[in-house]
């Protein structure tokens, strides 16, 4: 990055800022506290001459100068040493954790560095020898009356932090030593961690996914958020792999998740055509990024401006720089993301968001502010983004079977479905990092059906499970291996022509095979029988009293009533609405007027 590119985030990050002119009095105060001092740097001269020119400066000119000092690494680091002891600790946990609660401050010097007072922002204002950190203090959770509250009270609940803006955390990361998880390591797992296999798998389930999908049995909203009970639904019909510690829907969550709202892949679409689609796809929708934010309820009610479905493509980046087969723990990527400053802020309000009482991040998320519920909710989008490549077969995952954060199982709430390591499967490579000469792995467990020509029986292989559940709205069990064409529970479902021929249409895709001659006879002697009864909607039907002798002699014998109503029996009559004015012309000419089936006497009208 050059000099010109680092202004320019100084700019954007001033832009959001209010301490920003806290920041230019610290570089000013470093300045003139070492003016005598042997530092032989031409940035530290320019910013002498520019601070002795024009020690009160304009936004355009903090810019400059914030850039001359943390653009410049040499002189950064004279600043960095400059600093006590417990100002440099401070300084490198801001840089590579991101944020720190009051309370770690005020354990890391050993005092406060605030104190309560209406003329402080937020109602509070910063002890002296602590003023310079007093700029990267924000109230993460404001709530109306806390200045009655003591110090102890309002810090420890961690609704108070410190946090250096992005420019600096990127300047100082220059400068100081990395920190445990910067670097992507490969490990050697023990053997007794429990491994879940991918790739094949999704060349097996894929195709009956995709054909469950495309008989329109995955509900969603309006705006295009999954139906919980149909995705439950699928994994139990289909019989899905599940993860280790899925509590039953997990893994058709994370695939349903990820596919395009709305949207049917073609019958002739490769599965590996599918994945290149779903990996590499524009235009993500909140829907996606809620189901990979399982842990967290309440993002559908958040509004559309503050998601960020987006934050899903740059964790899914993260593929790009595995090593093929390699195997890296889930806390390794954790630690790589937070250290490396990835712009993962997925949800910006939290108003209408809970946690699932199920997860590991269920107290830091309650009881911290803003900066805790970020750090969660980026963790557990890293989480699910990764679960959602591994359904999808570009992952194998790894459990360690004494993690208690692992194997906490909870049926009713959503836990985290975390996993220990994982690492990239050749399938990964190939659609992340564009791997030539993939070979798909052989699969048989992919349900094939072949239809009998003299009978309505199919006969299928492979999973008998999925075969079974992707034909349920159309055939009953016949035998091992054997499914019979229920014609009568298909005109159940089905109440006119045109519905019967959309489910035909479906259950063709659904078997990938050309009807045979017979069954075609089969389904036209159905349509040809539906013309001999034809709905009629656009009706009008009339009741009339029994009382009513005389309208009932009418009826029996009036040429032109007796030519408007369809039937008359039972004290009802039957007549066509266009023949609606006619029909009431008619019953005028004869003194009478239809009512509305709620009489109401004359003196109460």
């Amino acid at each position: 990055m050059d000099q010109q590119e680092f202004k320019e985030i100084i700019a954007r990050n001033i832009k959001h800022a209010s301490g920003y002119k806290g920041w230019h009095q610290e570089v000013v105060q470093f300045i003139s506290q070492n003016l005598l001092q042997p530092i032989k740097n031409d940035n530290f001269k320019q910013l002498q001459s520019l601070i002795k020119a024009k020690p009160v400066a304009n936004i355009s000119e903090i810019t400059e100068r914030l850039a001359l000092l943390f653009g410049d690494p040499e002189l950064l680091e004279y600043y960095f040493k400059s600093l006590k002891r417990e100002g440099q600790d401070f300084i490198t946990r801001l840089t590579w954790e991101g944020s720190l609660p009051y309370s770690d401050a005020y354990e890391l010097f050993g005092e406060d560095l605030v104190i309560i007072s209406n003329k402080g922002r937020n109602g509070v204002e910063p002890v002296q020898a602590h003023k310079r950190w007093y700029p990267y203090l924000f109230n993460g959770d404001y709530v109306f009356g806390y200045l009655q509250q003591t110090v102890a009270q309002k810090m420890e609940s961690g609704k108070f932090y410190y946090e250096l803006p992005p420019f600096m955390r990127m300047a100082y990361a220059r400068i100081l030593p990395k920190p445990k998880g910067y670097f992507l390591e490969g490990i050697q797992i023990p053997k007794k961690w429990q491994v879940l296999l991918t790739e094949t798998t999704v060349f097996e389930q894929l195709p009956a996914v995709l054909t469950y999908i495309q008989q329109d049995k995955i509900k969603r909203t309006t705006k295009g958020f999954l139906n919980p009970p149909a995705v439950k639904a699928m994994q139990k019909k289909l019989r899905l792999q599940a993860f280790p510690n899925d509590p039953g829907h997990i893994m058709s969550l994370v695939i349903n998740g990820l596919m395009p709202p709305f949207y049917k892949f073609p019958a002739d679409k490769s599965i590996t055509g599918v994945l290149q689609y779903v990996f590499h796809q524009q235009d993500l929708k909140p829907a996606m990024l809620d189901a990979a934010l399982f842990p967290l309820n309440g993002i559908r009610k958040v509004d559309y401006y503050q998601l960020q479905p987006d934050s899903l493509k740059t964790v899914f980046g993260l593929l790009k720089i595995l090593p093929v087969g390699g195997w890296i723990t889930l806390d390794n990527i954790q630690q790589y993301v937070a250290t490396h400053f990835f712009n993962l802020i997925p949800v910006k309000s939290y108003f209408d968001v809970q946690i699932s009482t199920s997860s590991i991040y269920y107290q830091s998320f309650n009881e911290g502010g803003t900066a805790a519920k970020d750090q969660a909710t980026r963790q557990i989008l890293v989480t699910g983004a990764l679960l959602m490549a591994a359904a999808y077969g570009l992952l194998d995952l790894a459990y360690d079977p004494q993690d208690p954060t692992i194997w906490f199982n909870d049926t009713v709430n959503y836990q985290d479905c975390r996993f220990s390591a994982c690492r990239l499967t050749p399938l990964g490579a190939h659609i992340m990092q564009e791997s030539k000469d993939y070979i798909a792995p052989a699969t048989s467990s992919a349900p094939s059906f072949t239809l009998d020509p003299e009978s309505l029986q199919i006969s299928y292989t492979g999973n008998p499970l999925q075969a079974t559940g992707l034909l349920e709205n159309w055939t009953s069990p016949s035998g091992d291996g054997t499914l019979l064409f229920d014609l009568v529970k298909v005109l159940k479902n089905n109440s006119h022509e045109m519905s019967f021929k959309n489910s035909i249409e479906k259950f063709k895709k659904s078997v990938a095979k050309p009807l045979p001659a017979y069954w075609k006879e089969q389904f036209e002697q159905v349509l040809e029988r539906s013309g001999y009864l034809s709905e009629v909607s656009d009706v009008m039907v009339f009741k009339i009293s029994p009382k009513a002798s005389e309208l009932h002699q009418l009826i029996a014998r009036d040429e032109i009533l007796r030519k408007l109503i369809i039937k008359a029996e039972q004290f009802t009559i039957i007549v066509e609405r266009s023949h609606k004015q006619a029909f009431y012309n008619r019953l005028a000419t004869l003194g009478y007027l239809p009512g509305l089936g709620y009489p109401q006497p004359f003196n109460e009208l």
